[in-house]
């Protein structure tokens, strides 16, 4: 991961491999949501099979930031791919196939009963 040029904070996000909850808090431009997109797929690629949710605090933040941007860590890493823009879930052909869920947390209530190995 070093060599794309990781600050020190996303590296240690990145790496991360222990910590049960893990927190990123930076000021604007600091990297987070590129950090987040890629930590999504490399939770993903550690559930094979498994959904994974990842969140952002609205809709617009949702479809305008964070979507776009694993999209283009999806193309970055050569992932294939699928994105059903109606449900907002990406599945990742991975070892097999993967499913990222992205949800606004306006209605955070719809979030209750999915099953997911991880959430962002």
């Amino acid at each position: 991961m070093a060599d794309i040029g990781l600050l020190k904070h996303q590296y240690e996000v990145l790496t991360d491999k222990t910590s049960k909850i893990l927190g990123l808090v930076a000021g604007f431009g600091s990297g987070k949501t590129y950090t987040v997109a890629r930590k999504a797929i490399i939770l993903a690629n550690d559930n094979p099979g498994c959904d994974g949710i990842i969140t952002e605090p609205n809709y617009p933040l949702l479809t305008q930031i964070l979507i776009p941007e694993i999209i283009k860590a999806l193309v970055e890493f050569n992932i294939k791919y699928d994105f059903n823009k109606s449900d907002m879930i990406f599945t990742l052909y991975l070892k097999e196939p993967t499913r990222i869920i992205c949800k606004s947390l306006e209605n955070y209530e719809r979030l209750i009963g999915i099953n997911a190995a991880w959430v962002i």
